[in-house]
């Protein structure tokens, strides 16, 4: 798979496997455009992270296996309460994932760095608003 030239050694993570599964993800518009899938470290280049793990986790895009995830990410932290929840199957080409339970949204919380060439624009449908 090809990453992101500006990728961190080892990111994504050795343990990560190719995606095959449904996944819930917070969009700004309905449909979902390009820019709706840009990782934190593009959309905040000069963020400080607390370790190499926390870096690599903001090269990828943070993706729900169940939509309460949504739910609690929505309901603990304020600006993500107007964003709109899309919904798509991840095909195995699409990159790689790997589960990253965060303390805000709970264990279906998974990481998914996207493979280069790979527009998850064309897949997700935004089921709320």
């Amino acid at each position: 798979m090809d990453f992101a030239e500006n990728y961190l050694l080892n990111c994504p993570p050795e343990d990560s496997v190719s995606p095959d599964l449904k996944v819930f993800y917070l969009v700004e518009n309905d449909p979902p455009v390009p820019k709706d899938f840009l990782p934190r470290k593009s959309r905040i280049p000069n963020a400080r992270y607390h370790n190499s793990s926390s870096e690599c986790q903001a090269y990828g895009l943070s993706v729900f296996t169940d939509i309460k995830g949504i739910e609690l990410l929505k309901n603990a932290v304020r600006n993500m309460r107007n964003l709109k929840t899309a919904v798509a199957s991840l095909p195995p080409d699409s990159g790689l994932i790997k589960n990253t339970p965060a303390a805000n949204s709970g264990d279906s919380h998974h990481t998914w760095w996207v493979e280069k060439d790979f527009k998850p624009s064309d897949i997700f449908i935004v089921i709320d608003s």
